[in-house]
């Protein structure tokens, strides 16, 4: 299954996008930190294609969702986050993007319906990239 997230908010705070999947249509709202130069824990994920597994996290529990290779990095992960202050160096998925574009809402709702579609699944291709969303 691949994913299209469309960044379109790099902010100073926080990075904002659009999670697509490609066959389904559904979408996702994202959270991550700022650009700071690809450091580990701080920085959102460079811009690239990536691929995901299922790992054991036990911060966020079994079968979350890794990035398996993304450059000088480890433990990038998708999990339940509403602010940019809730990850570090990962992704957290939401169902709608706050008013002041400084979080996602609903982000337990997004990460079960997420779960939920990806379940019979052992990876994921995504393609991260930065542009304007519909």
């Amino acid at each position: 299954m691949n994913f299209t997230l469309t960044r379109f908010k790099y902010g100073t705070n926080e990075t904002v996008g659009r999670l697509v999947n490609d066959t389904r249509g559904l979408i996702f709202w994202t959270i991550e930190n700022p650009w700071l130069d690809n450091a580990p824990n701080i920085s959102c994920i460079p811009e690239g294609l990536y691929y995901l597994e299922r790992y054991n996290s036990p911060s966020h529990g079994a079968d979350t969702w890794q990035f398996i290779n993304v450059p000088n990095r480890t433990f990038c992960q998708i999990h339940v986050a509403n602010y940019a202050s809730d990850v570090s160096g990962c992704i957290g998925l939401g169902s709608q993007v706050m008013s002041g574009m400084d979080g996602v809402s609903n982000s337990r709702d997004a990460m079960n319906l997420f779960t939920d579609m990806t379940a019979d699944l052992h990876s994921l291709k995504m393609t991260i990239n930065s542009g304007v969303t519909k």
